[in-house]
């Protein structure tokens, strides 16, 4: 049996419980009341659970399938590991693999639901925690492809979070918010005063904008998959697009002009980890004082196909979606569109 308990003058929940007959208390940190519970729970879990008979720790088993997920899916290894690292392993990583319970996963899920995104102040997205359990599930399917567990425990029994609990559509740019994006200065000023030359991703920017590129993708762009007037995103062993189908993409005027100051040879991105090309635009967006992400060019290049009067399924070709219904996400219109709509009768 497992207890939690909050120490106010610390501000820290600590758990309680009896191990082999010692009495253990650890400090779960600055928590909230939600994680503290589902850290209780999974320990509960261990402490009922016979770990010859449950398989190998989730610890020892996140390490075997980073390595085994790398060589199978290395577009998406990045954002994999990521997941494993600072989500699942934290949670998870004392049980036996057959310990992990729905009651244990609901309480992760509904820990991460209640969670405060500290870069925007509001919560975790549902596609995110989404995100996180689909990977935890496929983690447990592929051990006991591996013989490590006879079967998934929580095979079919994970309700995934419903999409979007705020209600507000993806986030896109108007024309006049994205030229203001592009054309920041490059010359701006520290706190102190003190003047320096940012770098400069402007063309990487109208890039994405105008082919509604993922971020993976464009990184794994090659020049010679690139024409005139159309370029191909392949699916490759080495690079796999999310689909893992290929499409061809049309080039407008506004990525023609991005190429001509792109590499000639090779790939198109600058020499910078993905993660610091998200991290320059949100910068940036900051200076311009705009909400958003780097995706949210992706999020542009869709509506903006909407709103010229391209078919939902031109879209979803162009954008390389699974389904209509994603693209139908991405096609929220602007006001002044939808007002030339209005009929009066």
């Amino acid at each position: 049996m497992a207890t939690k308990f909050f120490r106010p003058e610390r501000g820290t929940w600590h758990l309680q419980y009896s191990e082999n007959g010692v009495q253990k208390r650890p400090s779960l940190g600055k928590v909230t009341k939600a994680e503290a519970e589902a850290a209780r729970v999974a320990l509960e879990r261990r402490l009922e659970s016979n770990r010859p008979s449950a398989g190998c720790l989730f610890s020892d088993w996140a390490e075997e399938y980073a390595i085994w997920h790398r060589e199978e899916w290395p577009d998406s290894y990045f954002r994999v590991a990521q997941i494993i690292e600072q989500h699942l392993a934290p949670t998870f990583g004392a049980l036996p693999l057959m310990a992990i319970s729905k009651k244990v996963v609901d309480a992760f899920k509904h820990s991460r639901i209640k969670t405060i995104n500290p870069r925007t102040g509001r919560p975790i997205a549902s596609a995110t925690v989404a995100k996180e359990l689909r990977t935890l599930v496929a983690m447990m399917n592929e051990a006991v492809n591996q013989d490590r567990i006879p079967n998934n425990p929580i095979k079919n029994k994970i309700k995934m979070p419903h999409e979007d609990f705020d209600g507000t559509p993806p986030h896109w740019f108007t024309k006049p918010e994205l030229n203001s994006i592009l054309e920041l200065p490059l010359v701006t000023k520290r706190p102190d005063g003190a003047e320096f030359l940012r770098a400069d991703y402007r063309k990487e920017y109208r890039f994405l904008a105008n082919t509604g590129l993922r971020r993976a993708e464009f990184f794994q762009q090659d020049r010679k998959h690139i024409g005139r007037d159309e370029m191909k995103v392949l699916s490759l062993p080495n690079a796999r697009t999310k689909s893992r189908k290929w499409r061809e993409i049309p080039l407008g005027e506004g990525a023609q002009a991005a190429l001509e100051q792109m590499p000639k040879t090779g790939r198109i991105a600058p020499p910078i980890n993905c993660e610091a090309l998200s991290r320059a635009f949100k910068r940036d967006l900051e200076r311009v004082g705009l909400a958003g992400s780097l995706h949210s060019l992706r999020h542009t290049y869709c509506s903006h196909m909407v709103m010229a009067g391209h078919s939902l399924r031109t879209v979803q070709v162009c954008a390389g979606h699974s389904s209509a219904e994603v693209t139908e996400r991405y096609s929220h219109l602007s006001k002044d569109f939808l007002r030339a709509a209005v009929v009066s009768l």
